[in-house]
């Protein structure tokens, strides 16, 4: 930011003395102070000068003394505010010109701190432009020295980022052994573009042929040149076949609808076709009884792309689960492979399946 003669916070030059230059100063209201030098004077802020408080034998001149507050530009004091101290009046050519710790300066420092510290040195609340507090300070028994960021006139919380600009980083460190806690109202979370973040886990570890219309039993296959080892659930093309998994959902789930994705390869194929996968599931909370139909099954197909590649398909629609949801209960989820859907000529040979489910809480 550029020196400005309103500057709160000036800096000082040590022990300079310099003198008024050529022309001198011809009456109170002008706003440029020739000097014959500006050497060691701070051009990054403000200065505060003092004009005739001796004469050049060093005698005191107190009727001719003034304090001007200027921007040094070039050899002049630019932008003057005249007669901060003493009188504004006209100066001689070869006037001495003094930097020293004055009242005014002084002041402005002062009245520089106070605007965001109290007399007691602690930090006051601050307020957006409109006046508003968005951070502000209790002091109580149970809470002391605890800061509060929120609008107070909207309710909502201020931007870290100036005018139009986004892509600005918050960096927070804690200092010692204290607490971080982020809160909104009763319903704490830390959020993702205003929503709750997605959490990813794979569910292939225990998934194993259902009892009925079921898919073959895991296989170990080898990918003999370089001896890579991987499992597969093989669905064949007959007829619809299918596999499952039981296990217990995180705390932390917001009790929402799922999205699933899975890994592929296969046994036969041409790059033309297609396999399509379809996952249902059931939530079960305590003394749910096991016997119940699980939910509406949503598909998500992909296309074959080489013999003995990885396939990834893209994230399926949203996936609700039949039962009462809640965080942390039993689920049971049901992946079948959807012959009537899909055209891929040979054994779809599944290697992975993952699901995404949103969180309520940072924690479980």
């Amino acid at each position: 930011m550029a020196a400005a003669n309103t500057d709160l916070f000036k800096k000082l030059a040590r022990k300079w003395v310099g003198q008024i230059g050529s022309g001198g100063v011809a009456d109170s209201s002008t706003t440029t102070v020739p000097l014959l030098a500006v050497t060691n004077l701070p051009t990054d802020t403000a200065v505060v000068a003092t004009i005739n408080r001796v004469n050049a034998a060093g005698t005191k001149t107190p009727d001719d003394e003034e304090t001007v507050i200027g921007v040094v530009s070039g050899t002049d004091l630019i932008n003057c505010t005249r007669g901060a101290e003493g009188t504004a009046q006209a100066h001689d050519a070869g006037a001495v010109v003094e930097i020293l710790i004055t009242a005014k300066g002084w002041d402005d420092v002062m009245d520089g701190i106070l605007v965001d510290h109290d007399q007691s040195g602690q930090h006051s609340d601050l307020t957006d432009s409109g006046g508003n507090e968005w951070i502000s300070q209790t002091a109580t028994a149970s809470a002391v020295n605890e800061f509060t960021i929120a609008n107070a006139a909207t309710g909502n919380n201020p931007s870290l980022c100036a005018t139009g600009e986004t892509n600005v980083g918050v960096d927070i460190s804690l200092k010692g052994t204290g607490d971080f806690n982020l809160a909104d109202g009763t319903n704490p979370n830390i959020t993702v573009a205003g929503t709750d973040p997605w959490r990813t886990v794979s569910i292939f570890g225990s998934m194993a042929p259902t009892t009925t219309a079921g898919c073959s039993e895991k296989t170990k296959v080898e990918a003999g040149t370089n001896d890579i080892d991987y499992y597969v659930l093989d669905f064949a093309t007959g007829s619809d076949e299918n596999a499952f998994v039981n296990f217990q959902m995180p705390d932390s789930w917001d009790a929402g609808a799922i999205q699933f994705r899975y890994v592929w390869t296969n046994a036969a194929g041409l790059t033309t076709e297609t396999v399509t996968f379809e996952l249902s599931g059931r939530s079960f909370a305590d003394n749910d009884a096991i016997d119940q139909a699980v939910g509406t099954a949503i598909e998500a197909a992909d296309t074959w792309i080489a013999q003995g590649d990885v396939h990834i398909s893209a994230w399926s629609g949203d996936v609700t689960l039949a039962g009462t949801a809640a965080a942390g209960e039993w689920v049971h989820f049901e992946i079948m492979r959807d012959v009537s859907e899909d055209d891929l000529t040979g054994d779809a040979r599944l290697m992975d399946v993952q699901i995404r489910y949103k969180q309520a809480q940072y924690t479980d």
